[in-house]
């Protein structure tokens, strides 16, 4: 039972690496910001998306892994309402833009590995909350 518990944590904070980690290498694998204003509308909503989910989370609650915190509460207020995974949205959201602004292999390799990492990270977070809040 432990050691399940350890391999499960283990593998919440791969996916944090991975996530993170790809990215960075998105983000700064050509420009920030794009140029084209249509897209751009796209990068600042999943901005304003993703700061919005935090404020709603509250920042002392916020995690970055997918391990459920104890005494964690389920948060369905703000966009949370609307969207299952509002912080991964606004990530997609900010990233796309700069994959068509900015097309590059390495790009869309770097961005393939962060889809990949979320996806795997919402399959994960859903177990676990799932098992926390039973439902």
């Amino acid at each position: 039972m432990i050691k399940r518990k350890v391999n499960s944590f283990n593998y919440a904070y791969f996916l944090v690496f991975l996530q993170y980690s790809s990215l960075l290498l998105v983000l700064f694998s050509g420009a920030l910001i794009v140029t084209n204003p249509y897209l751009l509308l796209f990068q600042i909503f999943g901005g304003v998306l993703g700061v919005w989910a935090v404020v709603v989370m509250r920042p002392g609650r916020f995690n970055i892994s997918s391990n459920v915190k104890k005494g964690a509460l389920l948060v369905t207020s703000g966009p949370y309402r609307l969207i299952r995974h509002p912080m991964y949205t606004s990530i997609l959201l900010f990233t796309i833009p700069q994959m068509i602004d900015g097309f590059s292999v390495a790009r869309m390799l770097f961005f393939l590995i962060l889809l990949l990492s979320l996806l795997l990270k919402i399959l994960f977070e859903e177990k676990l909350l799932s098992k926390e809040f039973k439902g």
